[in-house]
């Protein structure tokens, strides 16, 4: 999406990604805690075009984001 609009990635995405993909899911879920709710099963994101975010087509994907949703449900749950 971000070269499809003619976007700049910041420099650093490739080392900060991750964290910031954390930080903006815990201010997500600290902000509304009844989401915490649905954070019951496995996460996955289905994405069939993105393996590092989701499972890709074939589901070998890294799935970051699933594995992020987890960790803040581990935490909210304590």
């Amino acid at each position: 999406m971000v070269r499809r609009h003619g976007w700049e990635l910041r420099p650093d995405w490739e080392e900060v990604k991750i964290e910031l993909m954390r930080r903006a899911n815990a201010a997500k879920f600290d902000q509304h805690s009844w989401l915490s709710a649905v954070l019951t099963a496995e996460l996955i994101e289905a994405s069939p075009t993105d393996a590092f975010w989701g499972t890709a087509p074939y589901g070998d994907g890294l799935n970051w984001a699933g594995r992020i949703l987890s960790e803040i449900r581990d935490r909210l749950r304590g």
